[in-house]
């Protein structure tokens, strides 16, 4: 069966002298029998059996099994040898002690993939005197009968060969003598090979001895039966063994025998007492006829550990060091928590975020502006500007986006700042933000439930004609606040304008919906009567700090700047500013003769010395202003009302004029309102009759224009309907400017509530089409954009920290791994000696990651998920920032999970391998 070849193994001890265990040995076995090998202690004879047995590695020479040669087996080869024809019983038993009996015996029965089942374990059993033991644990076994249990599961598998290494080593002698007569009987069908120090057992026992001495074998013999040499009771054979007939009678003659033998017997003379009066001897073996085999004698069975078994010794790991393990398991949570955080912010999206800003911030509806390409001739640079829309691009729009359906904010609005009082909250004049309303809206109840806005009870209707309009509910708050001033030209002043203390006087306090309702507002010279106050669900929560002396849910100045752009936005753009009006209001204004604002564009002045812009919002034309409001002008000296303005010529509003003056003689703010309202305009005299640097807006080229522009006059809201700070320009500036073509402000649809539309909604919003983007507007998309590059920014860096914090925790694994590795050594070698692979070896301890794993897993994806929660409550609550910034979904689950797993592979695999490298018997004896 076996044929050794000039087996050479050298050992080199660490710091020591070399040793040769094995100098080219050479050996033929055969099928059956038992063979003894026997020697002093490192004579080499257990390197031998570990060397055969595959379990340690000769240095040269080969062993040929059933006609194959070694020297063509792989580690796994010599592992599935061990599986399908060797046996191993050790010394130290070497059973497994977490498993009980039956499982320690069917273990290796199933790493054949055979099913170990009961019956079959309990046949086992009873052979080897372990009938009723099979639920035992082997610390409930005495050591014979452990070693029972090592010899049952030797046998299970039907091995070719019985490999003993000192089986009776550790046992008294009457049960080490119980264990050879099992292993003899086995040996009749069976090549057993016992590796011993005893030569009485090896001679009673064995078939054949084989005596090692320095790693060379000295002596091989075999056993052999002489015929008597006599009839007598005493026979003597090589004058050394003494052979005595069972059952007869000594004679005097026989007593001489005994006595001549026993006085020239040297140490290895033997007694022996014989049955039927044959001679027991040794000899010096013959050769040994070799069987001839093909290939298919030599079928290995390559191992397969079943799982629930892997699973098994895999959780049992766990227990052996449960303070690392707990050190473990909390800092790869935080470190896994601090990845799925990093890449939670990692994976910033800014179409995501701004779509659940909206969602979390209750806005529910899309506001679109139109931006084209626009050139600063003055700083010689191209920007994307704002630009009205035609009822094309609505058409347009409502084409590309299916899923909604666009309304348009037409541009004209109501001037509302004049009917509030100034007033200033932190050096902020609040109520100035709403100087106009951001367009108007037709609108009816279909339009209202659409958007989902409402007239509460008690708080009006809509408007059923044109002479009407209703306002937000958040208007009405700020009226509500501050009063409501009606909206009357003109003063006593020594300017004839109205300025300083008269306008408080006009202010009317509003303590109720009945207070405003039916009270007055113009647009473009169209008085209008306020009859509904609408309820946009403006988040009077958020914008709350602002209205506050000393703002309590405000922190530093990113949030008040933020919020403050918020508000700013709102007011210019969000339906909370918009005056409602009855369906065909559009027609009617364009159609109405009293129609005089030629732009709402904001125009500037600038001062040549500087880059100090000073707006005017909107013009309108000279030529239709009434002879009774232009007597109201102040004109500049060696000026008086003309009939016509020139081309160069124009009429800036008391703000504007201020504002010049102030930017011209380096006027802080704190200077300016210590001073009386008749030395502010005492100072600005010198502006008039000067000229400017003055920028307007070309809507039909979508270009700024920069010319020189003579200051003539000053108004303070001459014309009713427009912005008190609006510019008066010739007919022909006007004419240039004029754009009702393009009638449209915004366009406004209600957001579907499907996430893939509205997805698509925003997502379009972002892109530019043929030079044209349609930008979403509203109090998050505001916020965005002031900090987008921030997040992005810090997007990029924390999809490094997250990879950093994914190795942290897999090194955290590895090292509880590595250390459960050298923890369970011992077991890896019996398993491998009992013919399991690498790959068995690797399932056990990745079994063993992965249970930490998924715990980890478990507990990072609650705290990544709770973390978000929190923080994005934490931007809300304590910054007052409409951004959700952290969105934990799929992405974040799946990647926890594969980072969990992965490390959970790479920190099984990797000391795995090293474990799986070291040759099985110096893991059994822990080396």
């Amino acid at each position: 069966m076996i044929s050794i070849k000039n087996l050479c193994k050298t050992y080199h001890p660490k710091g020591g002298v070399s040793v040769q265990a094995l100098n080219n040995v050479n050996l033929d076995l055969p099928e059956t029998g038992m063979v003894f090998v026997i020697g002093k202690s490192g004579s080499g004879k257990s390197t031998f059996l570990n060397v055969l047995g595959g379990l340690d590695r000769y240095d040269s020479g080969e062993i040929i099994i059933k006609g194959k040669s070694s020297k063509l087996f792989t580690q796994g080869d010599f592992d599935s040898y061990r599986n399908t024809f060797v046996g191993f019983i050790f010394q130290e038993y070497n059973i497994l002690p977490e498993f009980t009996v039956a499982k320690n015996v069917g273990l290796a029965l199933e790493l054949q993939g055979k099913v170990g089942n009961q019956a079959t374990i309990e046949s086992i059993l009873e052979q080897v005197d372990l009938k009723g033991y099979d639920q035992r644990k082997p610390s409930e076994l005495s050591g014979g009968q452990r070693q029972r249990v090592a010899i049952a599961r030797a046998l299970i598998k039907n091995p070719d060969i019985i490999l003993a290494d000192e089986p009776t080593g550790n046992l008294d002698s009457n049960t080490g003598r119980q264990v050879l007569e099992t292993l003899r009987k086995l040996s009749k069908t069976k090549l057993v090979m016992v590796v011993s120090h005893d030569r009485e057992y090896a001679e009673q026992f064995g078939d054949r001895i084989v005596e090692f001495a320095d790693g060379v074998i000295i002596n091989d013999t075999t056993k052999y039966y002489a015929p008597p040499q006599n009839t007598g009771a005493v026979n003597i054979t090589d004058g050394k063994n003494l052979q005595i007939m069972a059952g007869q009678e000594l004679t005097a003659a026989d007593t001489d025998v005994i006595n001549r033998f026993l006085k020239n017997a040297k140490a290895d003379a033997a007694i022996r007492i014989s049955e039927s009066g044959s001679i027991k001897t040794f000899a010096p073996t013959k050769e040994v006829p070799q069987k001839a085999y093909d290939a298919k004698d030599f079928k290995l069975i390559r191992s397969r550990l079943p799982l629930k078994d892997s699973f098994r010794m895999g959780a049992s790991g766990l227990k052996s060091k449960p303070v690392r393990l707990v050190f473990t398991v909390l800092l790869s949570v935080i470190a896994l928590t601090l990845f799925g955080l990093a890449d939670t912010l990692g994976s910033y999206n800014k179409v995501t975020t701004t779509l659940t800003s909206m969602r979390d911030s209750g806005i529910r509806q899309a506001v679109l502006e139109k931006q084209v390409v626009s050139l600063d001739l003055y700083n010689n640079y191209a920007y994307m500007g704002s630009t009205p829309m035609t009822k094309e691009d609505l058409t347009a729009l409502n084409q590309k986006l299916t899923d909604f359906t666009f309304i348009p904010i037409f541009k004209q609005s109501i001037s509302i700042s004049d009917t509030f009082a100034y007033h200033t909250i932190n050096n902020t004049n609040i109520t100035g933000r709403f100087n106009t309303t951001s367009g108007f809206l037709e609108t009816d109840q279909n339009v209202l439930n659409s958007l989902g806005f409402k007239i509460d009870p008690g708080y009006g209707r809509l408007p059923t004609n044109n002479a009407e309009v209703a306002i937000s509910k958040h208007i009405y708050w700020l009226y509500t606040q501050y009063g409501y001033k009606k909206p009357i030209i003109g003063g006593n002043t020594s300017h004839g304008i109205g300025i300083g203390s008269e306008i408080d006087s006009y202010i009317s306090p509003i303590q109720s919906p009945s207070d405003l309702l039916e009270e007055k507002l113009y647009m473009g010279g169209i008085e209008l009567t306020i009859v509904g106050i609408i309820d946009t669900n403006f988040n009077d929560a958020h914008f709350a700090p602002l209205f506050e002396e000393k703002p309590s849910g405000v922190t530093g100045s990113l949030s008040n700047f933020l919020l403050l752009d918020e508000y700013f936005a709102l007011a210019r753009t969000s339906l909370h500013a918009a005056a409602f009006m009855k369906q065909g209001f559009y027609e009617y204004i364009f159609d109405n003769d009293s129609w005089t604002v030629c732009s709402q564009y904001p125009l500037s002045f600038n001062l040549f010395n500087s880059r100090q812009d000073v707006y005017s919002y909107g013009a309108i034309t000279y030529s239709q202003i009434a002879a009774a409001d232009k007597s109201k002008i102040i004109w500049a000296s060696g000026y008086s009302a003309p009939s016509k303005l020139a081309e160069n010529e124009v009429i800036v509003s008391l703000a504007t004029l201020q504002g010049i003056c102030k930017s011209q003689n380096n006027i802080n703010a704190e200077d300016w309102d210590a001073m009386s309202e008749s030395e502010k305009m005492d100072k600005c005299q010198q502006i008039l009759g000067e000229t400017y640097y003055f920028d307007y807006f070309i809507p039909q080229s979508n270009e700024i224009i920069g010319t020189g522009a003579k200051i003539i006059g000053v108004h303070s809201g001459v014309s009713t309907g427009v912005a008190i700070d609006f510019t008066i320009c010739s007919d022909e500036l006007c004419a240039l400017i004029q754009d009702n073509t393009n009638p449209i402000k915004y366009a406004v649809a209600p957001l579907t509530g499907n996430n893939v539309k509205d997805l698509n909604l925003v997502k379009f919003s972002y892109e530019t089409h043929d030079g044209i983007k349609y930008v979403l507007r509203n109090e998050v998309s505001q916020s965005l954009d002031n900090l987008n590059n921030t997040i992005e920014n810090l997007s990029r860096v924390s999809f490094y920290v997250g990879i950093g914090f994914a190795v942290f925790a897999g090194l955290m694994i590895m090292n509880f791994i590595a250390t459960s590795i050298s923890h369970k050594k011992r077991e890896i070698g019996i398993l491998r000696a009992i013919g399991a692979r690498s790959s068995d070896v690797f399932g056990i301890f990745f079994n063993e990651s992965l249970i930490i794993s998924l715990v980890n897993f478990t507990l990072a994806a609650i705290a990544v998920f709770g973390f978000g929660i929190l923080l994005n409550s934490v931007l809300r609550r304590d910054y007052n920032i409409l951004i959700t910034l952290l969105h934990f979904g799929i992405r974040q689950l799946a990647l926890i999970l594969v980072v969990s797993v992965g490390t959970a592979f790479i920190a099984s695999l990797l000391p795995t391998m090293r474990i799986s490298n070291k040759k099985p018997i110096d893991a059994i004896n822990n080396n």
